[in-house]
């Protein structure tokens, strides 16, 4: 693989209060990016652990960086012309990579080279907004409309497929509906299932993956009026997180589902701005929004730091217990307790 330090970064540190109903103060290093692009470059989506030392982020126009424990910054470069990278999946071998017209790029951990895989003709058109590297041999991914995650309004021809890490085998249709769009999935490992959470317009249809001897399918497991961004098990209950809606600055949600009962409490806590991730650290449930970072305490949510003036769509728990979080307009940030 051919890496390129292409960008010189800006780290300073500024001291931020929440709000009155915080516990404690959190120190914030903003990462300014050089990425050399155009300004409609503007966000990164994911953020995943390479290896001990290395972390990759992607984000819109095929913009792929590697920040190291010292934060040394880094540009990746994808030999071919690429679009909109938006999900990292993490295998024993490769490193997949969502994008745009039905691509996957595919990255060799022992040769260091990318290859891209494209889907039959009729996904070639589609973004593909989620993976899901099921064991060695199996990857999920899940997309549609890319005019969906851009937020207009048009047909969302979601789908959900299965297929080999290396796509050259025709891939099996396990869900699929003209009217819905899969914003979500995820594998919890203690409950050894696989969740989908598919949004219609109006509410969210939250599914679980059965396998059957004639083929793997999705089936019903619960329905939301809400469109949500994440799912994680937390407590022997299912928490999700997103919006009411698609005004993603407005009306942000936390709601969970009993495992044993099916039992909703839809709206266990709301904010002002879409809760885009919802994720778990010291015994404690975090929820991810422009309006700061929420920490589960008991029934309730406080706010652990108000910073974000922008989108963050990712958070990554690092060393010492600080976090990397990425989000819109080329922001990164690293947050220390």
């Amino acid at each position: 693989m051919k890496i390129v330090c292409q960008c010189l970064f800006y780290c300073s540190m500024i001291l931020c209060m929440g709000l009155t109903t915080s516990t404690k103060a959190q120190s914030i290093y903003p990462l300014e990016l050089n990425l050399g692009q155009p300004s409609w470059d503007s966000s990164f989506y994911d953020v995943q652990q390479i290896a001990p030392n290395d972390y990759w982020l992607c984000g819109e126009s095929g913009v792929l960086k590697s920040i190291d424990t010292n934060f040394n910054i880094k540009t990746i470069s994808i030999p071919y012309q690429t679009s909109d990278l938006l999900k990292i999946g993490i295998g024993k071998k490769f490193i997949f990579i969502a994008s745009l017209y039905g691509i996957v790029h595919i990255y060799d951990t022992q040769t260091q080279g990318f290859v891209a895989y494209q889907l039959p003709k009729k996904y070639q058109k589609s973004v593909l907004y989620d993976l899901l590297i099921l064991n060695d041999s199996t990857l999920l991914l899940a997309g549609g409309n890319p005019k969906i995650v851009k937020g207009k309004a048009a047909i969302p021809r979601g789908f959900i497929l299965k297929t080999n890490p290396f796509l050259n085998k025709k891939p099996l249709v396990v869900w699929k509906n003209k009217l819905k769009f899969p914003f979500c999935l995820y594998k919890n490992d203690s409950l050894d299932q696989v969740f989908a959470a598919c949004y219609s317009g109006l509410n969210t249809k939250i599914m679980t993956l059965a396998n059957t001897r004639h083929k793997p399918h999705f089936r019903r497991y619960a329905k939301v009026k809400a469109l949500i961004h994440s799912l994680q098990l937390y407590r022997g209950k299912m928490y999700f997180g997103g919006s009411k809606n698609f005004r993603y600055s407005k009306n942000g949600l936390v709601g969970s589902i009993d495992v044993k009962n099916k039992h909703i409490d839809p709206k266990i806590f709301e904010t002002q701005s879409c809760v885009w991730q919802l994720h778990t650290s010291q015994n404690k449930l975090l929820a991810l929004s422009k309006s700061g970072i929420f920490q589960s305490e008991g029934k309730d949510f406080i706010t652990k730091q108000t910073v974000f003036g922008t989108n963050p769509y990712k958070m990554l728990a690092i060393r010492g217990g600080q976090y990397l979080v990425v989000g819109s307009q080329k922001k990164a940030f690293i947050i220390s307790p």
